[in-house]
Parts: C-alpha cells; sequence; structure tokens
C-alpha cells in the first residue's frame, strides 16, 4: 500500500512535469513566433467567435425569434392588482416569437377586441367569453379569434338582432381569473350567455398563484436594450437548447424532451396525475361553483367550450415539438381522455352545459394548431366559431 504522503509527492512530481512540458512549449512558441504574434491570434479568434455569435443570434432574431425573457407575449401585457395581468389598455401590439406573427388589439378596459357600452338595447343578445390564450387568442390577429368570428357568424344567422360578443380572455388565465373576471364585469356588462373555453391545463393553472404567473411572464424584467440582447444570444441560446440539444439529449437517453412535452400538454394526461384527480380537480370545482353561482344571480346560461391539447388533434409528424420517446397508447401512463372527462363530470354535477371541441377539430384534414407551438391556426378557429354557432342556435341559447 502506499502511503499518502508518497502519493502526494507522486503527484506534485507530476504536477510539476506537466507544467514544465507546458512552459516549454509556450517558450518554444514565443520563440518561434513572438508574444505578440501569438496574443493577436488569440484576439482574432475570439473576435471572429463573438462576430459568428452576434451574427447567429441577429438571423435567428430575426427569421425565427423565440419566446425569451419571460413570455412571447410580455410586451403587451400589463400587471393588475385584481387579475394579476391583462392587456395594456388602447393598444395594438405586434408579437413575433416562436413561429407565432400577430398583432393583438386590446380595448380601455386591457381586454382583447372591441368593448361595448354597459347599457344594452333591448333588442341586443350578449355574450361574454372567458378563457386562455386560446380564446384571447394567442398566434392570431385579434379580429381572427373565435369570439369575434363567432359574433359575425351569429348576428349573420339572427338578423336583424344586435348580437354583442364581449371578450374577457387573457392569456395564461385559468378558473381563479375566470371567476374573478365574471365577478367584476358581468354584474356590469349583462351578458345572456358566458362562454368559457375550457383548457386541459386549467387544472395547473388554477394552482398556481398571481405573484407566480407574473414572475414567469417577465412583468418585473427590463426591456434589454439591443446590444445588450445580441451580447447575451437570448435568441441563439434558446433556439440550441429546444430545437439542438433537446433533441439530441431525447435521442441519447430515450426521456421526453421538456419543451416539447410541455407544448403537448402530455403532463395533463398522465394517468397518476394527483393534480389531475385530487388537488386540481377540487379547485377546479371550487371555481366553476362560483362562476355558476355568478351566472345564475345574473340571470346568464353558462357553457364550457372543452379545448383539447395539440396531441389530442394532430398526428405526431404533424408536431415538430412532439417527443419521439412518448407513447400516448400506453395506458399505464397516459389516458388521453382524463382531463374532459374529469371536466364533464363537475359540469354535469353543477348543471353546466359542455360542448367538446374534439370532434369539429379532428374533422379537419391538416392540424389546425400551429406545427411549432401550441395554439391554434386562423383554420382552427374559423372551425370552432362554426361549431359553436350552430350549437348555441340549435341548443336554444
Amino acid at each position: 500500500m502506499v502511503s499518502r504522503s508518497a502519493s502526494g509527492s507522486h503527484g506534485a512530481a507530476a504536477d510539476r512535469r506537466f507544467v514544465g512540458r507546458n512552459e516549454f512549449l509556450f517558450a518554444k512558441s514565443t520563440s518561434r513566433f513572438g508574444i505578440h504574434t501569438i496574443l493577436f491570434r488569440v484576439g482574432a479568434a475570439v473576435i471572429t467567435l463573438a462576430g459568428v455569435t452576434l451574427s447567429l443570434e441577429a438571423i435567428v432574431g430575426a427569421i425565427d425569434p423565440q419566446e425569451v425573457q419571460g413570455w412571447g407575449e410580455r410586451p403587451a401585457l400589463r400587471v393588475h392588482e385584481d387579475f394579476g395581468w391583462y392587456l395594456i389598455p388602447d393598444r395594438a401590439t405586434r408579437l413575433r416569437w416562436g413561429g407565432y406573427d400577430y398583432v393583438v388589439e386590446s380595448n380601455h378596459l386591457g381586454f382583447p377586441g372591441p368593448l361595448y357600452p354597459e347599457d344594452r338595447t333591448p333588442d341586443s343578445y350578449r355574450i361574454i367569453t372567458l378563457g386562455d390564450a386560446f380564446t384571447s387568442a394567442e398566434g392570431v390577429d385579434t379580429d381572427e379569434s373565435w369570439p369575434r368570428l363567432l359574433e359575425r357568424k351569429i348576428r349573420d344567422r339572427l338578423e336583424p338582432t344586435s348580437v354583442e360578443v364581449l371578450n374577457f380572455a387573457i392569456t395564461g388565465y385559468g378558473p381563479n381569473q375566470y371567476a374573478a373576471v365574471l365577478g367584476e364585469y358581468g354584474p356590469r356588462y349583462l351578458p345572456d350567455l358566458v362562454v368559457i373555453g375550457f383548457s386541459v391545463n386549467d387544472y395547473f393553472d388554477v394552482l398556481v398563484s398571481d405573484s407566480e404567473f407574473q414572475a414567469w411572464i417577465g412583468l418585473s424584467v427590463t426591456e434589454p436594450s439591443l446590444m445588450s440582447s445580441c451580447l447575451q444570444a437570448s435568441h441563439l441560446r434558446k433556439w440550441l437548447q429546444t430545437d439542438v440539444w433537446e433533441p439530441a439529449q431525447e435521442a441519447i437517453t430515450r426521456r421526453p424532451r421538456p419543451y416539447g412535452y410541455f407544448l403537448g400538454d402530455f403532463r395533463c394526461f398522465e394517468a397518476n396525475s394527483k393534480v389531475l384527480t385530487n388537488t386540481g380537480f377540487l379547485a377546479v370545482e371550487d371555481r366553476l361553483s362560483q362562476i355558476k353561482a355568478t351566472a345564475d344571480a345574473m340571470g346568464a346560461s353558462l357553457v364550457l367550450a372543452l379545448i383539447p391539447a395539440p396531441v389530442q388533434v394532430c398526428a405526431r409528424d404533424e408536431l415538430s415539438y412532439y417527443p419521439q420517446s412518448v407513447d400516448l397508447g400506453d395506458a399505464s401512463k397516459y389516458d388521453l381522455d382524463l382531463p374532459q372527462r374529469l371536466t364533464q363530470k363537475i359540469a354535469h354535477d353543477l348543471g353546466i352545459m359542455t360542448y367538446d371541441l374534439r370532434d369539429p377539430l379532428c374533422t379537419r384534414s391538416t392540424c389546425p394548431y400551429h406545427p411549432h407551438n401550441r395554439h391554434w391556426l386562423p383554420s382552427g378557429h374559423q372551425v370552432v366559431a362554426r361549431f359553436l354557432c350552430d350549437a348555441l342556435i340549435r341548443d336554444g341559447y
């Protein structure tokens, strides 16, 4: 056995030999090229690398801007003391990120689309829509969102009745915000009908506080200067992470890529999820009960439009981010009907009508979701507006 002192002396000798060898190589290089030449070449290499990085950052930022410094919608959002966040009032904001390029337009209350007077005309029929990014709507111009299309379609069918749709949906909103917003604006605008675009991830959103959401959105982040943004190479780093590193890591480890798992809402179908079947379920049940009571007090009908995740409608090869290692057919891990089944149970117990949007969206010959992101293309909004128009008129609403 070699003693610690002996092994230490051997290690020290090896270190001296290593240092000596490198000193020799450095001295040989400087004698051959000169110290100034070496420093120049190192500096030139550093500058070249920095130039290439900045160029790639500029290219990614221009061609395929990423979701950095918080949410991609952050430039259009502001803190709200009661609801957590809302749109900056009376403003049109162009947003480009994650394959999206659209304009969101807000009214003076900070919600998307036009706003009607609180005092209604006698012959009007008024609808309030609530929801998250699918309803607000993320990825398409505000005028192409399904609430705006629904208004026009019902008007065409019910002329000369005046139909007014007021959209109080904001990206990221969940059952907590639905209840709070309806409690604030429902009694003021007195709708005949409340339609909630209820997403599969609402069982998770209901458990998140406003302050946590604000941090995720990046509402406290100062907008970086162009130079600072370029130096951070944030778009390039995000692109490398989500489009290069995570797919490569998945191929090696056979574990789902995190960003793709998030975009596809795969967590909403995990068969053994306690959030879905316990804490989230109870919280959603409580908020929907509160919303139903508010609607009943106003004399308004209430319906839920159940919004599916991309992976419930589109094939694997239609979504670029679909993790190759996920098998939704594995019943021991996933239950593809779970969130809708839970929502329909709550709604049935509370006497709330539901419309499952899976059927109309699945009838499309092409995927109605953005291939590189999680929300609907204009075609998806058109399908939903047409379906809801037919269903609401057919069922007497």
